[in-house]
């Protein structure tokens, strides 16, 4: 793992957690700080440039220097390489310890944004996203990986190729080795009930977030946290083929819902279909 530098040094006492890095300050050697993305409460997220080649990417810094939750991310996203899932490129420490990691930056903006900004996605762009977010997550499932905290705001959308890249993998987790520690972490409105009882989190939890996720990005419910319009109520009801896919995708009982978001996507798509 390489030491990272910084140009100028945390004055002695500082909470490390509050050591923010400063434009100029260069990591690794070669990623130079062009400014702050999004604090955070167990990481800082920096845009950066790759010094040599003159890219930009997204440099994650722990806010303390116990933290080992990018050490636990680092290690999934290696074994996760997927074209919809984010690319981690170096993993290391600061000068006072603190663990970075330096990301893929995604062009574009994440779903919420475009949700923020358009309130729903047509049907087809709507199933482009989600045939590639199912891709994403099958591949995680096949290797054992959990990410546990889908949602609008951890799928990137790129603007140039409307690729999509599955985010934030900071609660994600090793199901075989690691489930019988992983409770409830996720999102709130888009947690399955397992998740937000406390009873644990597997793959069918994050296929439950995937139907919540296409139900938002169609209309057919408000974002979390917000209320549901009338009009997308009656939107809902009145669609049979819709309603019958998304009780069973986000059926309470982890077992009765579809055996994979690929599954999921093309019963949506056929559902889509009837019932235009």
């Amino acid at each position: 793992m390489a030491r990272a530098l910084k140009q100028s040094s945390v004055h002695a006492g500082e909470d490390p957690a509050r050591a923010l890095l400063r434009a100029g300050n260069t990591v690794a050697y070669c990623y130079r700080v062009i400014r702050e993305l999004s604090p955070g409460g167990v990481s800082q997220l920096y845009l950066v440039e790759h010094m040599p080649s003159g890219s930009y990417a997204a440099l994650k810094v722990a806010t303390r220097t116990s933290c080992q939750v990018l050490a636990r991310e680092h290690a999934l996203l290696e074994r996760a390489a997927h074209p919809n899932v984010v690319h981690a490129f170096e993993h290391g420490r600061l000068f006072d310890g603190r663990q970075y990691l330096v990301l893929e930056l995604v062009p574009g903006a994440d779903l919420e944004v475009w949700l923020s900004m358009y309130q729903r996605l047509e049907p087809k762009h709507a199933l482009s996203v989600l045939w590639q977010l199912a891709a994403a997550v099958d591949r995680l499932h096949e290797l054992g990986i959990v990410h546990s905290d889908i949602k609008p705001s951890n799928i990137m959308l790129n603007v140039h190729d409307q690729r999509v890249t599955l985010i934030d993998f900071g609660v994600a987790f090793d199901f075989a080795s690691e489930r019988a520690q992983r409770g409830s972490s996720g999102t709130r409105g888009y947690m399955a009930p397992e998740q937000t009882r406390g009873r644990g989190c597997g793959p069918a939890s994050d296929r439950y977030a995937v139907a919540a996720v296409a139900q938002e990005l169609l209309g057919l419910r408000a974002a979390a946290g917000g209320r549901q319009t009338a009009r997308s109520r009656a939107a809902w009801s009145k669609r049979a083929a819709l309603s019958a896919v998304f009780r069973r995708a986000l059926h309470p009982t982890p077992s009765s819902r579809y055996a994979s978001a690929h599954n999921f996507v093309r019963a949506l798509a056929r559902a889509l279909e009837a019932d235009l």
